[in-house]
Order: C-alpha cells, then structure tokens, then sequence
C-alpha cells in the first residue's frame, strides 16, 4: 500500500467488525472480521481506487510519507516545589520511580481521555510503519470507488 490509513472497530447492532480506511483517498476503505482482513481489504480496494482515479481523470493526492520522529522521549517539567514534594511522596509510597509515576499519571489521563471518544481501537498506520507480511487474511469485497461510493458497510 502506497497511502497512510486508520483501524478500527466498530459495533452495528450485535456484529462487531473491523474497518481500515484510507487518510488520503476519499472513500476507499476495507472491512473485515479482523483487522488484517480489513487491511487487506483496503489495499486491493486502494489498487482499485487509482485504476478508477485514472479512468476518470480524478485527481490522485501525492503520497505522503511520515518523516522519522524527531522526538526524544524526554521533557523538561516544571512545576510548583509542593507539587513536586508530593509527586515525590508518592512515587515513594509506591516504591517507583518519580519518572515512572509522572508517566503512569499521563497514561492514565490519555486512556480516560481515549475512552471518551466515539471510536474505539483506533490504530493509524503510515507507509512507513505497517506491518510488511501481506498475508492480511481473505477480503470480504472489493466496491470501493474514488467518487465515495464504497463498500457495504457505508451504503
């Protein structure tokens, strides 16, 4: 697959499935009962959105590749010398580290956070890091098209 792309699961009525959709072409995503059928799924769907594209002189978005991360890992705090006692207090209390207490909290708050959303399990790939086997698993069907008309679970 060429282009960046989301999955997730979703619920109608009793039936939980999987989706995976592109980022960059509108209307062309995969779905499946796991995830690596949904992906699968997207990238026969992604081959034929651009065969499409071409067809019916569509515009085709440039491919975009996520740059390296440039971020360390590390961050500079500050806070109050109270706050800091406290923290402190309790990474004791706790027998961890100061550090790993400030990373559980920030954890926790962004899982509470995740857990607020609408979507569940959301996992975004680029092509730089998907998974490289193309053993997704089989594809349930293939009717996506560039114009937005695509598959069952949409229509």
């Amino acid at each position: 697959m060429k282009y960046n792309f989301t999955v997730y699961q979703q619920k109608v009525d009793d039936h939980v499935f999987w989706i995976a959709k592109s980022t960059d072409l509108k209307g062309c995503v995969g779905q499946g009962d796991t995830c690596a059928e949904a992906i699968q799924e997207l990238e026969l769907n992604e081959i034929e959105w651009l065969k499409t594209a071409e067809e019916y002189n569509i515009p085709i978005p440039p491919i975009c590749v996520k740059p390296e991360s440039s971020y360390s890992g590390k961050y500079p705090l500050r806070m109050t010398p109270f706050m800091h006692e406290q923290l402190d207090y309790l990474a004791k209390e706790q027998h961890v580290s100061l550090n790993h207490l400030i990373n559980e909290a920030i954890s926790f708050y962004l899982g509470a956070k995740a857990q607020t959303r609408q979507k569940t399990n959301i996992l975004s790939f680029t092509t730089a890091n998907r998974p490289k086997s193309k053993n997704w698993g089989s594809a349930s069907s293939r009717n996506t098209h560039p114009t937005g008309q695509y598959n069952r679970a949409y229509n």
